[in-house]
């Protein structure tokens, strides 16, 4: 903070004689306490001097800004925003994203909230005029709202952004019916009603996922002669995987 003071001396019999201070009449100074010193001599031979002294006390009054998170997708280049899962057996996407704040003092408190849940730092560094946290988190497939926050005993300020992890990978195939359906009997005409076990396929988001049969399922009137049955397997992403 800027800070101006004046100081005078007077000697009985040189009157007003200069005054040097280790600090500028007018200068910035530091959070904290600073001691500023005066000093003044008169014209004697030897010359006869005095000192006087006092502090200067800057103290922090406001709470420390925040600087918006922008972009999310700056934060893995290899991996372009939105993100997309690795491998077909992952279920997250781990992000690691720095927030920045500007205070006068530089002992700040982050964090960052995701669905209830409250994270800390993994690093927090001075970097140029600004203090940096760096966080870390394995998001889930789908839009997740974070919210971080930095603080001092004068306030705090808050900014917000979103992740989004695309899944990309289809379900396992389906796997075959165990049941021997080479050769069903005919009910009559019509041919006959043909069951098998339900299909599943496994995935590593949505987990369990029935397959289904096209053009005609399990349980379905099936005509005489041979059907060419495909069941497929969609996952909540649309991603799909079939067998015949």
């Amino acid at each position: 903070a800027e800070y101006t003071f004046s100081a005078t001396a007077f000697d009985i019999i040189d009157g007003n004689v200069p005054v040097t201070c280790n600090h500028p009449l007018t200068d910035t100074y530091p959070l904290g306490s600073t001691e500023v010193i005066g000093e003044a001599f008169d014209n004697a031979m030897p010359a006869n001097g005095v000192s006087e002294s006092f502090t200067v006390t800057v103290v922090d009054t406001t709470a420390p800004a925040i600087d918006p998170v922008d972009p999310p997708g700056g934060f893995n280049p290899d991996n372009p925003y939105p993100f997309k899962l690795l491998n077909p057996s992952d279920s997250t996407f781990a992000v690691t994203w720095p927030v920045s704040a500007f205070d006068a003092d530089p002992n700040l408190t982050f964090t960052c909230t995701i669905d209830g849940e409250t994270l800390l730092p993994v690093n927090q560094t001075i970097v140029g005029d600004k203090v940096q946290a760096v966080f870390d988190y394995s998001f889930p497939v789908g839009d997740t709202a974070v919210s971080c926050t930095v603080a001092d005993s004068n306030g705090s300020q808050s900014t917000q952004f979103t992740v989004l992890v695309d899944d990309i990978w289809p379900p396992s195939q389906p796997p075959l019916p165990t049941e021997d359906l080479s050769a069903i009997p005919a009910a009559d005409e019509n041919g006959a009603i043909v069951t098998w076990a339900t299909l599943f396929s496994q995935d590593a988001v949505d987990g369990q996922i029935e397959a289904v049969c096209t053009p005609l399922d399990s349980g379905e009137l099936f005509p005489i002669g041979p059907t060419a049955v495909s069941c497929t397997s969609t996952d909540l992403a649309g991603n799909a995987s079939a067998a015949t």
